[in-house]
């Protein structure tokens, strides 16, 4: 098993702005990674690829763990967590993909924690034999 400890990943709602783009055709407007995804991903993946740290068995099952506190809103989806944190470990070369074809299970389950400790996030990546 592969566990990772991340920042709390952003909403799946606010992946993505639309914002408009120059095209020899005129003005066009495009989806781009929002800022706040950006801040929170690149460094991430940057330090997964440092730190070589690859799945090298498929199917796997991924689990990401939520501990609640300080920065986590009782309004807040648990679902929307997945995709960011699947599309990373995806980008950083963690996993071949986040298709059916390599991951068989996906998770997200709440921890209870210190309301007075910043909320905390942690993946865990189980093979086949874990």
């Amino acid at each position: 098993m592969i566990t990772l400890l991340i920042p709390m990943p952003p909403s799946a709602n606010h992946l993505f702005s639309t914002v408009p783009r120059q095209t020899r055709r005129g003005l066009k407007m495009v989806r781009v990674k929002s800022p706040e995804y950006t801040a929170w991903a690149t460094p991430i993946a940057q330090l997964w690829r440092l730190q070589r740290v690859r799945v090298t068995a498929y199917p796997v099952r991924v689990r990401l763990v939520v501990t609640y506190g300080v920065g986590l809103n009782h309004a807040r989806d648990l679902d929307n967590m997945l995709k960011p944190t699947l599309d990373t470990l995806t980008a950083a070369g963690v996993i071949k993909g986040d298709s059916i074809a390599y991951v068989h299970g996906v998770a997200v389950d709440l921890e209870p924690g210190d309301s007075s400790r910043p909320a905390t996030a942690r993946v865990e990546i189980r093979g086949p034999g874990d």
